[in-house]
């Protein structure tokens, strides 16, 4: 297996160790256990627990980085669209993530910056999507912006806001849905009557 592999590999068990039995007792043992390798191969990779936590939020980052290049490529024509499926793709990912953030429930906030670093890195480039989505529906007609960038960033910051308090309550999915699907007719339509203009 090459290097490349066998990292993700790494990154895959621990990610199902951490959500099953939480951080704080998982120990390197158990993840190189679950591989069925030494655990000295582990730390061949990786120098410690928290690298390899930090390694699984930053997995999180990519798989969204890369849905989202996805999504521009399959409705590059329809910016509106584009919207919606990013935020789809959002709801997608903690659906996958429910039971890894429930298992950390109790320590979220203890790795809350680990958390928020990694998320920083690829903010950037979710900022740069998401101004091109705007853009993209602003030159067609469809959206109505004054300014892309904060528009982008206000975006973004909702979704962000929805999203950190759900992993910290028990809240069922459908519930979760129902506040995302608020959260964007309001990103679309905003919460003016169709017949009231802004007085600025």
């Amino acid at each position: 297996m090459n290097p490349t592999d066998y990292r993700d590999t790494i990154i895959r068990s621990a990610r199902e160790l951490f959500g099953k039995f939480g951080f704080r007792k998982t120990t390197m043992d158990d993840i190189a256990n679950a591989l069925g390798k030494a655990k000295s191969s582990v730390y061949y990779y990786y120098s410690s627990k928290e690298e390899i936590f930090s390694a699984v939020i930053e997995s999180e980052a990519v798989a969204l980085r890369n849905q989202l290049a996805r999504i521009l490529l399959t409705y590059k024509d329809n910016p509106q669209q584009q919207l919606r499926e990013y935020v789809r793709v959002r709801l997608s990912l903690m659906k996958e993530m429910a039971n890894f953030y429930n298992a950390l429930k109790n320590e979220y906030l203890s790795h809350f910056q680990t958390i928020s670093r990694v998320r920083e890195k690829y903010q950037r480039k979710e900022l740069a999507t998401l101004e091109s989505i705007l853009r993209s529906g602003q030159a067609k007609g469809i959206f109505a912006i004054r300014d892309v960038k904060v528009a982008a960033l206000a975006i973004l910051s909702s979704m962000q806001g929805i999203e950190n308090p759900l992993f910290l309550a028990q809240i069922e999915m459908h519930e979760i849905e129902t506040r995302i699907g608020c959260a964007m007719d309001i990103i679309l339509f905003g919460i003016m009557k169709r017949e009231m203009s802004p007085s600025v």
